[in-house]
C-alpha cells in the first residue's frame, strides 16, 4: 500500500479544519451547541477501533480467534461515523437546531461519507421503484390486465 504524499495529507487537513470551523460557526451564530456533538462523534470513532485492535490476539496460528473482537471494534467505529452523518439531521427534524446549520455540519467535513449515504439511499430508492414496477406489471398479467395495481389502490374487489 503506498504511503499518501505531503500533498494528499495537506489536503485532508485544509478539509478536515474547514468542517471544523463550519461545525463551530453553526454554533456560535445560532447560539445552539447541539452540533458540537458531530466532533464529539468524529473524535470518539477511531476509539472502538484502537481497543479492539489491542485486546484481538496477536497470535498467527489461529486466525478466526481475534476475528470476532475486530469486527465489533469496526462495527462500533461505522456507528459513531453514521451517527455523525445522521446527527446533525436528527437535531433539525427535532428542531433543536436550524436547517442551516445542519448543512454547515453536514459539509464539507462529511462530503465523502454524506455522499456514499446519498448514493445508498438513491439506489435504494431505485431498486425499490423498479420492484414496484416490475411487480406492478406481473401482477397485472396475472389478474388479466386489470387497471387496479395492487396495495396502493386498496383492498382487491
Amino acid at each position: 500500500m503506498p504511503a499518501a504524499g505531503l500533498k494528499t495529507i495537506i489536503a485532508l487537513s485544509f478539509v478536515l479544519a474547514v468542517g471544523f470551523l463550519l461545525v463551530i460557526l453553526s454554533c456560535a451564530l445560532w447560539k445552539v451547541y447541539y452540533p458540537l456533538l458531530v466532533v464529539a462523534t468524529y473524535v470518539l470513532a477511531p476509539v472502538p477501533n484502537w481497543i479492539c485492535s489491542h485486546c484481538a490476539n496477536p497470535d498467527d496460528f489461529v486466525e478466526s480467534s481475534g476475528a470476532a473482537v475486530l469486527d465489533l471494534g469496526r462495527f462500533c467505529t461505522g456507528f459513531l461515523v453514521v451517527m455523525g452523518i445522521a446527527l446533525p439531521v436528527l437535531l433539525a427534524n427535532s428542531q433543536l437546531i436550524n436547517i442551516p446549520a445542519m448543512f454547515m455540519c453536514l459539509f464539507p467535513e462529511n462530503a465523502p461519507p454524506s455522499l456514499v449515504f446519498c448514493l445508498l439511499l438513491f439506489s435504494l430508492s431505485l431498486f425499490c421503484v423498479l420492484y414496484k414496477l416490475s411487480a406492478s406489471t406481473s401482477w397485472m398479467e396475472h389478474r388479466g390486465g386489470d387497471q387496479s395495481v395492487g396495495w396502493l389502490d386498496g383492498p382487491v374487489k
